[in-house]
């Protein structure tokens, strides 16, 4: 019986848990009977077999067991830290700046022994005893892989140090640990060194992409770390391979998917070694973000963060400080921040579904699968500068992560918005707080995406309103997804208005469109009729997603605020800024007996909008999303849409809410409304909008885990070659232009007095590309 089937003979037993146990072999190593050996899993971690026959109880295993007890107390809770550099000969052969190499000869020159991961037979990552300066290459740079550390090799190491032998032992936290509790003692001959580390790797996984890329009989040596071809910031990208043939071959299809966490096992994911004190009597890894705490200190060649953890670690590394060429002392927070005491970073979807497959597919196949089938790709106007779509971006990504999936925004910004966007509150929110993909430039860039998402999402906010999805470039279609292959799904989206704006052929060409898709559902109650009379598409309504999170969320980005006010204030949100609307908002702030009404309208950035929001005695506003957000907050509000331009968002959420004497579809009728002070009892609002994101976010959990539903007909592929072909040939041409013509204006009213249909609408594609700004003279 193995502890991975997660049980327990009894208590004296290791209590076995799969998701924490290393596999460190400190239990294999105490076992008196050899009761325990080492294995691997499904996964292909390493992990202990109890032979129930042979096992006695003794309860020696449970008793040193890490993952149970860490016997360090004496260790530093804030350790001293050193950048550190040996000369350029060292670091060339070293991953970083060469720190181990320096530790490891001290110990070799006072006759001791060192004990490290290396390659072993069939390229198999294991921890080994060297004993001279010869065989410590071995144990040079990174392995990227979980080592196996055999059932006497701790055993061995006892031996040794019992004699005085002096030993250097160099492993990842758990294994040090492992060795520790195992010894039971704190031996004065016994140096050990952790190394700050992200995760490690099953052996099965390397092995599988070892054998399927290359062939394992082909390969002479694997190296991790690689300087000779790039500089130590990149070395992390590849692996050298050398073939038989002496051949090499640099390649990224193992690093890679390690670098986006795809490898990562369980017991990783809950560490109980990403913390202070460390185990070890030093720290080291890269200095990673050196550059940021000091100059001087980062040639590219290499730089090591040494942190020293005890008093035995502080009198050794006194011998050996000046065989550094440099060596700085650094604050702590320089390099603890990569020990990542506080966040805990999770396994992905892909990694899930990775390890899921694992038996079942080939290796590069299972890699491109598990990314592609849990990445979600997502298009809205996150880009514009507009705190309610920015939000209702950022929340419908959180709803797509809370359910199990990658959640990716598409990193596309139309032509027609890269200057906003590019010098904009937008740009700055997306930077910080969303995951996106690449940047996409071209419509080639967004075909390419089918390779790489599963599913793509559309939503929330009006984006399947006609005219603006047309200046976008009818983006928010999907016409540029393969929806052969990948699904299509629309959540809460709007037409904001009662009926469908275009006329009869374009119509005719967004039903084609939105009838690719496997799954909708919209924003309005109006929506509903105008997808099911209009487009004969049945689907149900929805909350807009910022309804759909925790208001933590909002909570937490208001607290990065820079621009908290102290006194009573109101806070207004108009977006036509009538004299009316103005004197509305001198009316409410009078009664509220306040001296500050802040407008909510300049770039300011989306944390301090929502602070005010959240702060704001009471807010008034004509924006859809800034009623939403006052409803969040259950604050005192007053509705004032603008009843000719957007009816249909204003009347939903008025239905939904049940709040309805807060929306003024008549403005003028607020000047006499007596209860306008009087406090909103939002019990009921918050039991129904409650159960309402419930319903919607189950909608959401079964288009994504839903199938996909639908196969284009020969008449839709047929219809979308046709559109293709006449966009590429659009596209071809405006790139032809984009590259020769000096004087865009007058290009522009040459080529428009051509009468024809198609060059019509190239030229004002072409005027929409170059912001041209021009009166057209037709014959």
């Amino acid at each position: 019986m193995t502890i991975t089937e997660n049980q327990t003979i009894n208590e004296n037993n290791i209590k076995s848990n799969i998701t924490e146990c290393t596999g460190c072999s400190a239990c294999a190593n105490i076992c008196p009977v050899g009761a325990i050996k080492i294995i691997q899993d499904k996964e292909g971690f390493y992990k202990p077999e109890i032979d129930e026959n042979k096992c006695t109880s003794c309860g020696a295993c449970s008793n040193i067991c890490p993952i149970q007890k860490n016997i360090y107390p004496k260790n530093y809770q804030k350790p001293k830290v050193y950048a550190a550099m040996a000369d350029d000969t060292i670091r060339k052969i070293s991953s970083s700046g060469g720190a181990f190499s320096i530790i490891a000869n001290k110990i070799l020159d006072d006759n001791g022994i060192v004990c490290g991961a290396a390659f072993g037979n069939n390229l198999r990552v294991e921890h080994i005893i060297v004993d001279n300066k010869e065989d410590l290459a071995k144990l040079r740079k990174s392995k990227y892989v979980q080592s196996y550390i055999s059932e006497s090799l701790y055993r061995e190491l006892k031996k040794h140090l019992d004699t005085g032998k002096k030993v250097l032992f160099s492993g990842v936290p758990c294994q040090v640990s492992g060795l520790l509790n195992y010894l039971k003692k704190d031996y004065e001959n016994l140096y050990t060194i952790d190394l700050i580390c992200a995760y490690a790797p099953s052996a099965k996984v390397f092995d599988m992409y070892l054998k399927e890329n290359f062939g394992k009989e082909n390969l002479q040596a694997v190296e991790f770390r690689d300087k000779e071809s790039t500089d130590w910031n990149c070395s992390i990208l590849k692996l050298k391979l050398k073939l038989k043939d002496n051949n090499i071959i640099y390649d990224k299809n193992y690093m890679q998917p390690y670098l986006d966490r795809l490898f990562k096992g369980s017991q990783c994911e809950s560490c109980k070694f990403k913390k202070f004190p460390r185990p070890g009597d030093f720290t080291i890894g890269d200095f990673w973000k050196i550059d940021k705490f000091t100059t001087n200190m980062n040639d590219k060649k290499g730089t090591s963060a040494i942190l020293i953890n005890t008093k035995k670690g502080e009198e050794f590394f006194k011998k050996i400080e000046n065989k550094f060429s440099k060596l700085k002392e650094m604050p702590f927070e320089s390099a603890a921040w990569q020990i990542d005491v506080k966040h805990k970073i999770l396994k992905t979807p892909a990694c899930k579904k990775f390890f899921e497959d694992i038996d079942i597919k080939p290796y590069n196949q299972n890699i491109k699968d598990a990314v592609k089938q849990t990445n979600v790709g997502i298009t809205n106007w996150w880009f514009v500068n507009n705190r309610g779509a920015i939000l209702t971006n950022y929340a419908l990504n959180e709803m797509v992560k809370s359910l199990g999936y990658n959640a990716l925004t598409i990193n596309y910004v139309t032509p027609f918005e890269r200057k906003n966007f590019n010098t904009g509150f937008a740009k700055e929110f997306a930077e910080k707080y969303l995951q996106r993909t690449r940047w996409i430039n071209t419509k080639k860039d967004l075909i390419k995406l089918n390779d790489e998402i599963g599913t793509f999402i559309c939503g929330s906010d009006q984006i399947f309103r006609y005219f603006p999805c047309k200046v976008h470039g009818m983006l928010y279609y999907f016409p540029w997804v393969d929806a052969d292959e990948n699904k299509l799904i629309s959540y809460s989206a709007s037409f904001a208005v009662h009926k469908f704006e275009a006329d009869k052929k374009q119509t005719t060409l967004v039903k084609h469109y939105l009838n690719r898709f496997d799954y909708h559902s919209v924003r309005e109650y109006d929506g509903v009729d105008i997808m099911k009379d209009t487009f004969n598409i049945d689907c149900p309504q929805v909350l807009d997603p910022v309804f759909c999170i925790d208001k933590q969320k909002y909570i937490d980005l208001a607290e990065k605020s820079t621009d908290k006010l102290k006194e009573d204030f109101i806070a207004y949100y108009i977006m036509w800024p009538t004299k009316e609307n103005l004197k509305i908002v001198e009316h409410i702030k009078n009664l509220n007996g306040v001296k500050k009404a802040v407008h909510l309208n300049p770039p300011m950035s989306v944390e301090n909008w929502l602070w005010y929001i959240i702060n704001a005695k009471f807010i008034v506003t004509d924006s859809f999303h800034t009623t939403c957000f006052s409803m969040i907050f259950n604050k005192q509000f007053a509705a004032i849409p603008r009843e000719i331009e957007y009816p249909s968002r204003f009347k939903t959420l008025d239905e939904l809410s049940g709040l309805h004497s807060r929306f003024f579809y008549n403005n003028k009728s607020i000047f006499n409304d007596e209860n306008l002070l009087t406090p909103i009892d939002y019990t009921k609002y918050n039991q129904k909008i409650s159960l309402e994101k419930e319903r919607s976010i189950e909608w959401l959990r079964k288009a994504l885990t839903a199938p996909k539903n639908k196969k284009l007909t020969e008449e839709q592929r047929m219809y979308d070659a046709i559109i293709q072909d006449y966009n590429e040939t659009i596209d071809k041409r405006i790139n032809e232009i984009r590259n020769t013509i000096k004087k865009p204006n007058t290009f522009v009213q040459n080529l428009f007095s051509i009468n024809t249909e198609r060059t019509k609408l190239a030229t004002r594609k072409i005027i929409t590309i170059f912001g041209i700004k021009i009166k057209i003279r037709q014959k």
